[in-house]
């Protein structure tokens, strides 16, 4: 994904959730969780399935096939891999969720 080439209407764009997440860091309002862009390479990607326990395997080959055919990029990230040409896999944004619950605090 080029930041300056606009996305087809097909398919998703994470780049919004990154620009949200810097106006409310900008703004000091810190009510949206951490958002950062990652890319998964096909070789990430597959590495993980083969930690799966293997009755999950040949369900979550499927779903990576699917992925990488409706979302992948090819030649899209230079995020991991300083040759574009040879990024294959999933970019997008990874959000940070607290793993435990919020408190509200009143000031």
């Amino acid at each position: 994904m080029c930041w300056g080439v606009q996305e087809s209407a097909s398919k998703e764009s994470y780049v919004k959730e990154l620009v949200v997440f810097h106006i409310d860091r900008l703004l000091g309002f810190y009510r949206t969780p951490a958002v950062a862009a990652r890319f998964f390479s096909q070789e990430q990607l597959q590495q993980l399935i083969a930690s799966m326990p293997e009755p999950e395997r040949p369900r979550a080959r499927a779903a990576l096939r699917s992925i990488l055919q409706h979302c992948g990029d090819a030649a899209a990230s230079t995020i991991n891999d300083p040759d574009p040409a040879t990024a294959i896999g999933i970019e997008g944004a990874i959000v940070g969720w607290a793993p435990f619950p919020l408190t509200l605090v009143r000031h």
